[in-house]
């Protein structure tokens, strides 16, 4: 019996929450063959056909690195200029050229 401790006659008081503010990630800058990776897995096929023009662009953008948050914005870029663009038709009418 002479381990067994009396318990305590008062009860601990709650913490208070302390006014932190929590630590926010930058964004990290991409070497220019990270953020290759990054956007052939964003823009697929229009990467994987013209790459060289591809990368062309992401270094006409950003000489040196490039920010993380704009992988996106580049991404539409590079599909918005790289795209394949369905073809005109152009059928005569009587004399006339009208385009599909």
């Amino acid at each position: 019996m002479a381990d067994v401790k009396e318990a305590p006659q008062y009860l601990r008081r709650k913490g208070e929450a302390l006014p932190v503010d929590t630590p926010q990630a930058a964004p990290m800058p991409l070497s220019h063959a990270q953020a290759a990776q990054r956007l052939k897995a964003l823009c697929g096929e229009v990467w994987s056909a013209d790459p060289a023009a591809c990368m062309a662009l992401v270094r006409k953008r950003f000489p040196v690195q490039v920010p993380e948050g704009a992988l996106e914005e580049l991404a539409g870029a590079i599909q918005e200029r790289f795209a394949p663009r369905p073809a005109t038709v152009i059928r005569f009418e009587g004399g006339r050229a009208c385009a599909n």
